[in-house]
């Protein structure tokens, strides 16, 4: 049997238990998703997506029942690229599709990444290993909250494993890449530590792909200027309003919330320790001789990180952390049979799985899942899980 056959299965399983989701909420309003229908009817209008009094204007008309808005559209100015079609249709319809689009670019994405990285993630698996892949995506609870709520972070995991997948491949690849980094910034602070690695791995293997990476991340700078002249103007502005308060699932949401809230260098420090750790992790991993195992290794370790030490995020956007939850059961299967750690990595992916989805209904008291999640790979690493210290070309088998 095909070695991705039965990945394929459990990313099946998995997505259909998304749309069972997507299906099941159909009347329920999705708050977060009017900030980016609403940046777009903005966009279509020649009017500045980021002002939030027109947004709540829009608000109120399609979605009285939330009240008064407390957030808004923040994202970078190329966020509008990927988001200007959803003023093609009216508020209900662009949620449905934008909650189907994003099913369809996570289930994609993770496929690919898993392909491309086969002999890397495992020795071959059964169909009983792709139903229990499929149960452990299917009770994933960021992958469900971002549904419900209509976020975009599912823009961000795309990205990044997109970037895995095709940052050596033919011409076009490269070009994906490029383009795969642009979503992966949607929500830059979540992806600050990847971005670091991404530039090591540019610089140390990839030099001969920075200048078609530099035209499409050129290019995602220069469309937004055309849609609305005035885009990077009104993000700076609209930085400035930026909640960083709130009480979140991060350490620096945590520093603030036992430190005090005024004190907003704390929001920043996580990130500049992970990133020291993350250079040395590079500076050490990158030059490995086989640059598939030597340079996946840290971003796998960087996502989770990443989201501890993250200046802003919730629960939803640990959906960025599911390739390093994917690879560590797909590992952990693997090895379930001769290592007690890789027995006790499944149990703790299915546990911290329940966990969320039954927890308590504040964001700010899942701050546990990225460290546990870094920590789980960091030993399994270490104690000989990674079963694919060679890998020749693409690791797709058959």
């Amino acid at each position: 049997m095909r070695t991705t056959l039965p990945i394929d299965f459990g990313l099946g399983i998995g997505a259909f238990v998304w749309l069972l989701v997507v299906v099941g909420h159909l009347n329920v309003a999705a708050p977060d998703m009017v900030y980016f229908w609403g940046a777009a009817a903005l966009l279509k209008r020649g009017a500045n997506p980021y002002e939030m009094g027109l947004i709540q204007e829009l608000a109120t008309i399609n979605l009285p029942q939330i009240g008064r808005l407390t957030g808004g559209f923040f994202n970078p100015p190329h966020t509008l690229i990927f988001i200007s079609w959803l003023a093609e249709f009216n508020f209900r319809w662009a949620t449905v599709l934008w909650k189907i689009l994003s099913i369809f670019l996570i289930l994609v994405s993770l496929r690919v990444f898993c392909r491309r990285y086969a002999n890397l993630l495992g020795k071959q698996k059964t169909l009983k290993d792709g139903l229990w892949i499929g149960i452990y995506l299917g009770s994933f609870a960021p992958v469900l909250v971002l549904l419900n709520i209509g976020q975009i972070s599912a823009v961000s995991v795309a990205g990044v494993c997109f970037y895995l997948a095709w940052r050596d491949g033919s011409l076009l690849e490269r070009a994906g890449a490029g383009v795969a980094i642009s979503l992966a910034t949607i929500k830059p602070h979540l992806v600050l530590l990847p971005l670091m690695l991404i530039a090591f791995d540019l610089v140390r293997w990839r030099r001969r792909s920075i200048p078609t990476f530099a035209a499409f991340i050129s290019v995602a700078a220069i469309v937004p200027s055309l849609l609305y002249p005035a885009s990077f103007q009104q993000w700076w502005f609209a930085q400035n309003v930026v909640p960083l308060t709130w009480f979140q699932p991060t350490l620096s949401g945590w520093l603030l919330a036992t430190l005090g809230p005024d004190i907003l260098a704390l929001r920043f420090l996580p990130i500049v320790f992970a990133s020291a750790f993350v250079v040395w992790l590079a500076r050490r991993d990158f030059n490995l001789e086989n640059k598939d195992s030597g340079t996946l290794y840290p971003f796998l370790v960087a996502l989770p990180l990443g989201l501890f030490a993250a200046p802003y995020a919730w629960l939803y956007d640990f959906v960025v952390a599911l390739p390093t939850g994917l690879a560590l059961f797909l590992i952990s299967t693997s090895a379930r049979g001769k290592n007690n750690l890789a027995r006790f990595n499944l149990a703790l992916l299915f546990g911290a799985n329940i966990l969320m989805m039954y927890g308590p209904a504040e964001m700010q008291y899942y701050v546990w899942y990225p460290p546990l999640l870094t920590v789980q790979f960091l030993f399994a690493m270490r104690l000989s899980c990674w079963t694919g210290p060679s890998v020749s070309g693409h690791g797709e088998v058959g």
